[in-house]
């Protein structure tokens, strides 16, 4: 099957066995074996995905690995966006990866933890459903950096003005800080990691 990604100069192509992405994303099932001009071109294009994140996608059908620095302070970006990635193509395996790696990144354990940054807050806020397991971690990982962590304390008014326009995601959040308290005796504790994981 071939695969083109991305517009203009800026697009990359893949030839990728329809068993392989059949195998690892719904989406690419439907495509390489529906009733559709994809399946009889053998041809799929996805002109609003980035190159660059797409070739993450392709590392990680073939040979079960991402880069090793997606879940360092300056790469956690892609992480998220690589599991929207995951989202769209219908690819639990691979979101199941990314979330290990988010998940790692923001990890009480370590004391180099990823604070958050207002804008990945806000991007997942747009780009994430409800009822999706990124936006469940986000918000029961937030509230926790929210009550523990004063780098979000020092900036509270812009991070609640910034989160108002997603009510959604600020009411969710706000109902989980409202069971919680700051206890100077024990250290937070994030859900493990397979509260997030998609069967």
């Amino acid at each position: 099957m071939e695969v083109t990604v991305g517009t203009g100069v800026a697009a990359a192509t893949w030839n990728i066995p329809k068993a392989l992405l059949s195998h690892h994303s719904a989406y690419f099932h439907i495509a390489c074996h529906g009733k559709f001009k994809e399946a009889l071109e053998n041809k799929v294009k996805l002109a609003d995905c980035d190159p660059k994140l797409f070739q993450h996608f392709v590392q990680w059908i073939y040979f079960a690995t991402t880069p090793g620095d997606l879940g360092s302070e300056d790469e956690i970006w892609d992480a998220f966006r690589l599991w929207a990635l995951g989202d769209r193509l219908m690819a639990t395996g691979f979101k199941n990866h990314m979330m290990k790696i988010v998940h790692e990144a923001h990890d009480w354990e370590d004391p180099y933890s990823c604070d958050f940054e207002l804008e990945e807050v806000v991007w997942c806020a747009k780009n994430t459903t409800q009822d999706s397991q990124l936006r469940k971690w986000l918000i029961d990982t937030l509230a926790l950096h929210w009550i523990h962590c004063d780098y979000i304390e020092e900036y509270k008014e812009v991070w609640v003005g910034a989160l108002s326009e997603y009510a959604d995601l600020l009411t969710a959040l706000l109902c989980k800080m409202a069971g919680m308290r700051k206890d100077e005796d024990d250290d937070p504790e994030t859900e493990p990691v397979a509260a997030y994981l998609e069967k």
